[in-house]
């Protein structure tokens, strides 16, 4: 009998974890299409800032911030 309810405990965690890898899956698809729709928005704003500003003035701003990025630790981090 112990076996029995060892099985079934063991059945329901498993049915758990796939219900869980399933919703996992999902999520993980609904953010992959929406960072390729903000990936397409990022580009065609730079299109407009290139077009507007030349490309050569982007890129430089575009070196300038990832430089900063770096000296000052990376994501957002401001130098005071």
């Amino acid at each position: 009998m112990k076996i029995k309810m060892e099985r079934e405990k063991l059945i329901d965690s498993l049915e758990s974890l796939d219900d869980e890898k399933a919703a996992l899956r999902e999520e993980l698809h609904d953010r992959t299409i929406e960072c390729e729709k903000i990936e397409k928005e990022n580009n065609a704003l730079l299109a407009e800032l290139i077009e507007e500003y030349g490309e050569e003035t982007i890129m430089n701003l575009l070196n300038a911030q990832s430089t900063d990025s770096v000296a000052g630790g990376g994501q957002g981090s401001k130098n005071s």
